[in-house]
């Protein structure tokens, strides 16, 4: 198995985090939530007992995956944008009538690694074709890459809803471009609830969704050489009624300053930057 990589390098991401300290209203991109320890904070996530979008979407996917399946039609290949749901995706390809292929994007070459061989494994018939790339930005397939009668793009997890409106489009684009004018989309929404709920689900008692968050301030120090305070900053999520989402944000318990490249961040006690949306 071979990755067919695109992904941005590190120089690019920096730039990118660079700009999002740099705003007005500080804030972090999505994405970096997910190199290898935080992929398996997000499995742990996912197992806590408060987050009920998991349960919810298998739920949904085991009760109507035939039916799902003979919408599509036979022959559809699988592109999953974020690869690696596991236990949905199994799902979905165990339902499709001859599933074309698998190709799962990440911008995590180690998680695309190890989805894709668990993939293999579980279905060994099908061909797995592992794109190494940043999803939001445009992604070309391998010529030989199988992608059949129906290019499904499967975006799972409520996904989604990590992207102002402005981001959604962009991605919702991508993923036309991706799937062609004979391919679809399925999708994964998470509606607005009470409250109550929806926070807790984003801010579980065993602080795993805070180390999740956290982890992105150890990969600017560890990674990207921006000397962040890790131990001075601490997680908050709340419902934000204005964007309709659960905000989070890493929050700084006393006043600190971050070297940007020679432009100083300066955040007082309690001033936040935005990690996530849900």
């Amino acid at each position: 198995m071979q990755l067919n990589s695109q992904a941005p390098g590190q120089k690019a991401l920096r730039r990118e985090i660079i700009a999002g300290l740099r705003s007005e209203s500080p804030w972090l991109p999505a994405k970096l939530h997910y190199d290898e320890r935080g992929s398996e904070l997000f499995e742990q996530i996912c197992e806590q007992p408060e987050y009920y979008v998991t349960r919810t979407e298998l739920a949904i996917l085991e009760s109507h995956a035939a039916e799902i399946a003979d919408t599509i039609g036979p022959r559809a290949s699988v592109i999953e944008p974020g690869g690696g749901a596991s236990r949905k995706t199994e799902l979905l390809i165990d339902a499709l009538d001859e599933c074309a292929g698998y190709l799962p994007i990440d911008i995590s070459d180690s998680i695309l690694t190890i989805a894709s061989e668990r993939f293999i494994e579980r279905f060994p018939d099908l061909v797995v074709t592992p794109v190494h790339a940043d999803f939001m930005s445009e992604v070309e397939f391998p010529e030989a890459a199988p992608l059949g009668d129906t290019p499904v793009v499967y975006f799972p997890g409520s996904t989604i809803g990590n992207f102002d409106p402005e981001d959604q489009q962009r991605v919702l684009a991508s993923f036309a471009r991706m799937a062609g004018a004979k391919g679809c989309l399925l999708v994964g929404f998470d509606r607005v609830k009470e409250v109550a709920r929806m926070e807790v689900a984003y801010d579980d008692a065993a602080g795993v969704t805070a180390e999740f968050n956290l982890n992105v301030l150890h990969r600017l120090r560890d990674e990207f050489e921006i000397d962040v305070p890790v131990e001075h900053f601490e997680f908050c999520s709340r419902w934000n009624e204005d964007r309709q989402a659960i905000v989070s944000s890493v929050v700084a318990t006393r006043p600190v300053t971050i070297d940007l490249d020679g432009e100083e961040l300066s955040l007082g006690k309690g001033d936040s930057i935005r990690t996530e949306e849900s």
